[in-house]
């Protein structure tokens, strides 16, 4: 027997064992591997309100396998490392590797940089968000954002993709369109009542939160701010 949606369900044992089964080797018996768990295991709210935030960041969802399941992809530079740790302890449930830590050498600007990273296994719950926020595999702003959207999300936002500037604060947006950009300045305004403006960037355009809304933009994401990211908001 197994609980979905709070409602028992009795299955045959042949159902059950097929269900359950894990492929080769590797992390075999771990139920986090099996077909029944990536189907059935749910996000809480707390998770889903932060994975909004994530998916306007750099987050990124990949579908995998051919059962429909996508799998949320996250890094960051070493430095960030406990935003990282972080966030895989709160996706823990949907997580068997550990994080990844990585040193690239770039030749041509002489640099080396370290990264570190952190990936799901593909579940259906995660495949659910990928329909909002991905359209012919590229990443979109939902156009029912302002539903999804709440004080978690914008903190993840900000400490995922954000910046201080000037005395304002900057959401780099710079893969959204013009329109997608201007919903989401219209969202903060709904949702938040902070005051924004797109600002070019290149050809493209970032989210530039006006000084007048510093005060209420920290007062609503700093309680969800990682103690290592409060630097984005001095």
């Amino acid at each position: 027997m197994y609980i979905n949606n709070k409602t028992l369900v009795r299955l045959p044992y042949l159902t059950l064992k097929k269900m359950y089964r894990t492929k080769g080797t590797k992390n075999a018996g771990n139920i986090k591997n099996t077909d029944l768990y990536k189907n059935t295991q749910e996000l809480t709210n707390l998770q889903q309100d932060i994975l909004i935030g994530l998916l306007l960041g750099d987050a990124t969802l990949r579908p995998k396998g051919v059962k429909g399941g996508s799998a949320l992809q996250i890094n960051h530079s070493q430095g960030q490392k406990d935003y990282i740790l972080y966030l895989h302890n709160l996706f823990e449930p949907f997580i068997i590797a550990p994080v990844k830590f990585q040193t690239k050498y770039n030749k041509v600007v002489d640099m080396t940089y370290y990264n570190c990273s952190m990936h799901t296994l593909a579940f259906t719950c995660f495949a659910n968000f990928r329909d909002y926020f991905y359209l012919n595999n590229r990443k979109i702003v939902p156009v029912n954002i302002g539903d999804l959207l709440k004080s978690p999300g914008l903190a993840h936002w900000a400490m995922d993709d954000g910046s201080k500037a000037d005395s304002g604060f900057i959401l780099h947006t710079e893969s959204f369109t013009f329109e997608e950009v201007m919903l989401l300045i219209k969202v903060l305004k709904d949702n938040f009542e902070l005051e924004a403006t797109p600002k070019k960037a290149r050809n493209n355009f970032v989210i530039y939160i006006k000084a007048s809304s510093i005060a209420q933009f920290k007062s609503l994401v700093k309680p969800y701010f990682v103690p290592s990211m409060l630097y984005k908001l001095k």
